[in-house]
């Protein structure tokens, strides 16, 4: 009965009725009797017992401890009854104890230790425990002495962290002590570009019709879900902090909450930093999620371990580093690393030279020979009168005393040429031109066409791969079938006057109905506006003799019916040409019925 219990298994977590009949055929054809009798007969309820079996009834409220639960088949069903939602608490394995286990600990396995040896270490235990907090307190802090980190600063404030002391000469080795971050001007000007730009974009449920248009679903829960994805975010918050965590760390989580009818009724974003996939051994996928405090809350449960199906993640590319290969994607940052750190450290650079005032602003020069009593007495005079209290200060100069402003010099101008290339290649990385970002480059003749130049580059993919994995999740047929889509039109709103005039071409070249163009601008429909219309002058000419002439004025006879122009009558076509044994057949007829008429007057 091994297959019967694989088959409850599979049963159980298949949501669709079709491929439930499917697995019970398939069952039931290759399993032989008496197994299959009694699976069928489990089935239908008709198996009895005539001495049955107390069994353990397991529910919410249960709490179950796993044993072996560190070998393949213990962490195989730990990871299945957690998903299905049974309280897991702990496990117990030989000599691994007080160990932990896919976040759950591991008991002591009072299975394979006597209740003598477990006493022993506790009181052991104890005693280690309680002389360690003795000399913790009777100790005294000697000056000097290595502390482990991390370390507060007191005067700037702030900590360093532990690694810092791993080596005593990390500033002669060259160690940066608080390594670089990932967060650059740059780097946060893209990301909020994508960010900000995607939660414009309103989404739509599309389904296409018996005509070869399309019609956007208003009832179905995709369509509810683009529009409130929960009770405490908007869909702009829900887009804009599920783009950051795409184009920040590689991936984006979402877990999906399920109503009675199976429908997906929630979404709830997930910090990507402390959530992943994981996979069984027979290959199935699971995502162990956590990070969002008001779900963790309601559900009393701060990591979930939920199926594939119950989770909405987006990805971007991935590599061979991050296992499991190719459920991790990875952030452009990760190819921008080496500029965003040489950024961060020309920045570092230049802020330490002009903090420690390495370099004056101006010079005051003279062509008189001065002693050091004499400029030093300048220097004075000066500082009282342009610095501290009189910063701003008028100060009126003497012997001959000239301001000379100290000009950019060569190495200022190519530290500030590698800053700008440092940038241009981040923003190359993430794809953005950049005159997104306000940093110049090749001008464009109208917004419009900046932004349609990012839409077939770096943004449209972003939307693309976003609408995909809304797609898979609520399981649509896809593209041109059934599919999600963002609408660019906010971001291609030119100006008035050419908008109005593209519409007006549109409405006299059939193309738009009257309504139709009037809905695109906010404006309510008007009468006889839902079909398209075209001028006169491009009706096809075999329909044009059956237009009606107008009306018409009042007051005035109506004007005469002009003649139709007198047409030629069409030359008759040459007969064509028949089969020469047709022809022949014809004329023997002809000769045969002409004898015949001929001997009938002969005969008296």
């Amino acid at each position: 009965m091994n297959r019967f219990a694989e088959l409850l298994d599979r049963l159980g977590y298949e949501p669709g009725r079709n491929n439930k009949l499917r697995l019970l055929t398939a069952y039931f054809r290759e399993v032989g009797d008496p197994d299959r009798g009694y699976a069928l007969a489990a089935l239908t309820g008709a198996l009895s017992f005539i001495y049955p079996v107390v069994a353990i009834i397991v529910d919410r409220d249960t709490k179950l401890v796993v044993q072996g639960a560190t070998g393949r088949e213990g962490s195989f069903h730990t990871l299945r009854n957690r998903a299905y939602g049974t309280n897991v608490v702990a496990g117990v394995t030989p000599g691994k104890g007080g160990t932990k286990h896919l976040e759950a600990s591991q008991s002591r396995p009072q299975t394979y230790q006597t209740r003598q040896q477990t006493a022993h270490k506790a009181e052991k235990s104890m005693a280690n425990w309680l002389a360690r907090l003795s000399r913790y307190i009777t100790r005294s802090s000697i000056e000097g002495e290595y502390r482990p980190g991390p370390y507060q600063l007191p005067i700037t404030g702030g900590w360093l962290p532990a690694s810092i002391g791993q080596y005593t000469n990390w500033w002669q080795m060259g160690y940066l002590p608080v390594p670089p971050s990932t967060q650059s001007v740059m780097v946060e000007a893209c990301v909020s570009a994508y960010a900000q730009t995607v939660a414009m974009c309103p989404g739509d449920h599309w389904r296409t019709n018996s005509k070869g248009g399309r019609d956007r679903v208003k009832n179905s829960a995709l369509a509810r879900l683009l529009r409130y994805p929960n009770d405490y975010e908007t869909i702009s918050d829900f887009l804009l902090n599920m783009v950051r965590h795409l184009y920040t760390f590689g991936n984006a989580y979402a877990l999906c909450l399920r109503n009675d009818r199976y429908e997906i009724d929630e979404l709830h974003l997930m910090k990507p930093e402390m959530s992943w996939p994981r996979l069984a051994f027979d290959g199935e996928i699971f995502y162990q999620l956590r990070g969002n405090d008001v779900i963790a809350t309601r559900m009393k449960e701060a990591v979930f371990m939920v199926p594939a199906r119950d989770v909405l993640h987006v990805k971007l590319h991935t590599l061979r580093q991050r296992f499991p290969v190719p459920l991790i994607g990875e952030s452009p940052i990760v190819a921008a690393y080496e500029d965003i750190e040489t950024s961060q450290a020309i920045l570092r650079q230049q802020g330490s030279f002009y903090r420690n005032e390495a370099r004056p602003s101006a010079v005051l020069s003279t062509d008189l020979t001065l002693d050091k009593d004499q400029v030093q007495a300048l220097r004075d005079r000066w500082n009282d009168q342009a610095k501290g209290l009189h910063q701003g200060g008028t100060p009126i100069l003497t012997h001959g005393l000239k301001v000379a402003p100290w000009s950019l010099g060569g190495k200022d101008a190519a530290t500030a040429e590698m800053l700008k290339l440092t940038n241009e290649h981040i923003a190359l990385a993430f794809r953005i031109p950049l005159q997104i970002l306000g940093l110049g480059g090749a001008t464009y003749g109208s917004t419009e066409l900046l932004m349609q130049s990012w839409i077939a580059s770096g943004l449209g993919f972003c939307l693309n791969h976003i609408e995909e994995a809304f797609g898979v999740c609520f399981q649509l047929k896809g593209q041109p079938d059934e599919y999600v889509e963002f609408d660019t039109a906010a971001l291609l709103r030119s100006a008035f006057n050419v908008r109005i005039d593209a519409l007006t071409k549109g409405v006299q070249g059939g193309i738009f109905a009257p309504n139709e163009a009037r809905n695109l601008e906010g404006l309510e429909d008007v009468k006889f506006g839902d079909e398209p219309r075209v001028q006169q002058q491009v009706v096809p000419l075999s329909a044009a003799g059956a237009i009606p002439s107008a009306p018409p004025a009042h007051g005035q006879p109506p004007a005469a019916a002009q003649p139709a122009p007198h047409l030629q009558p069409p030359e008759p076509k040459p007969p064509d040409k028949g089969n020469r044994d047709d022809l022949q057949r014809e004329v023997r007829n002809l000769f045969r019925l002409t004898e015949h008429i001929g001997r009938r007057r002969l005969t008296p």
